[in-house]
C-alpha cells in the first residue's frame, strides 16, 4: 500500500505540473529560478495565514506575533516541499539522468581546476597534483563537488597510494619540472611580448569561468583585477568583475556605498605599489566590467 502523504490530491497534482521545470534545474545543478516562482504560486492557492489562522478573516491585520508565527510556518512548509521534490524526483529515472547531467557540469568546472593546464604556471605542480591529473577519473574522483572537499580527497588518496604509483608520479613530477625549467631557459623576450598579447583572451576566459561557475552553483562573485595592460602600453589598470545581482537588479558595485571611492581607489593604490616600475594611468580610467 502506498504511504500516506501530508498533501491533498489537489496539492499533489499542482506539484506534478512543476516536474519538468524541476528536472531541468536539476540538470543544470541550479535551482535559483525554480523555488521562488513555485512558492509564490503555492502561496496564491493556499495562503499560509489561511492554513494557520482559519478563523481570522483575510482582510484583518495580523498582530506582530501572528506575523512572526506565519513566517515560521511558511519556512517550515517550504522546507517540507523541497524535501518532497527531492524524494519524488531526485531518485526517479529522469531525476537521476538530470542529476548526472548537472553534476557533470559542476564536475567539469572542478576538474578543470584540479587537473587544469599547466601552461603558464609560476610554480611546479606538487606530486599530489600530478597524481590527480593522471589518475583523477580512475582512482581519485570524489562524490562531492565542493572544491575544498575535492582537494582534501585528492590528498587522502595520494597519501594512501601504493609505493609503485608514488614512484611513478615522483618520476613524472621530476620530468615535468625539468621540462618547465628547460622551457623557461629557452624563452626569448619576443615570447614574453606574445604572452602579454594574450591578455585579452585570458581576461575573457576569466569572465567565462565566473559566469559558468555562477550558472552551476547560483553563487555571487565580485572580483578585483589589476596589473599592467598591454593594450595601454603596459600602464597599470584596475577593474572589477561582478556576477549576480539582487532581486532589484543591483550588483555589488551598485549596492555598496561609494564603491569606487571606498573599494576601487584603495585597490588601485595597492596595485600601483606592487607594480611600481610600470607607468600608471589615471584612476578615472577604471572600467567596471559587469557580466550579464
Amino acid at each position: 500500500m502506498a504511504p500516506r502523504t501530508w498533501l491533498t490530491q489537489e496539492e499533489l497534482a499542482f506539484i506534478a505540473t512543476f516536474e519538468d521545470d524541476y528536472l531541468e534545474c536539476q540538470k543544470r545543478g541550479n535551482y535559483t529560478t525554480f523555488w521562488q516562482p513555485f512558492f509564490e504560486q503555492w502561496e496564491e492557492r493556499w495562503p499560509a495565514r489561511a492554513s494557520l489562522f482559519p478563523g481570522i478573516p483575510m482582510d484583518q491585520v495580523l498582530t506582530a506575533a501572528q506575523l512572526e508565527e506565519k513566517e515560521i510556518f511558511k519556512a517550515a512548509l517550504q522546507k517540507r516541499l523541497m524535501v518532497k521534490f527531492r524524494n519524488d524526483y531526485g531518485n526517479s529515472k529522469p531525476g537521476r539522468k538530470a542529476a548526472a547531467a548537472g553534476n557533470s557540469a559542476v564536475h567539469k568546472l572542478l576538474s578543470n581546476i584540479v587537473k587544469g593546464p599547466t601552461a603558464g604556471r609560476k610554480r611546479p605542480l606538487k606530486e599530489s597534483e600530478v597524481y590527480a591529473k593522471k589518475y583523477y577519473t580512475t582512482r581519485v574522483q570524489a562524490s562531492k563537488t565542493n572544491l575544498r572537499v575535492v582537494r582534501k580527497h585528492v590528498d587522502r588518496c595520494w597519501a594512501n597510494e601504493s609505493v609503485e604509483v608514488k614512484e611513478e608520479i615522483s618520476q613524472l613530477t621530476r620530468e615535468m619540472r625539468e621540462s618547465a625549467r628547460e622551457a623557461a631557459k629557452g624563452r626569448k623576450s619576443s615570447e614574453v611580448t606574445n604572452d602579454l598579447q594574450n591578455y585579452t583572451q585570458t581576461y575573457r576566459n576569466s569572465l567565462n569561468f565566473f559566469g559558468e561557475l555562477h550558472d552551476a552553483t547560483g553563487w555571487m562573485f565580485s572580483v578585483l583585477l589589476g596589473g599592467p595592460d598591454p593594450s595601454k602600453g603596459g600602464a597599470i589598470d584596475v577593474s572589477s568583475l561582478h556576477v549576480g545581482s539582487t532581486k532589484l537588479g543591483n550588483r555589488f558595485n551598485h549596492a555598496f556605498s561609494k564603491f569606487n571611492d571606498n573599494v576601487m581607489l584603495p585597490y588601485y593604490e595597492f596595485v600601483s605599489h606592487v607594480f611600481r616600475t610600470y607607468p600608471t594611468i589615471f584612476f578615472s580610467s577604471i572600467s567596471l566590467i559587469i557580466y550579464s
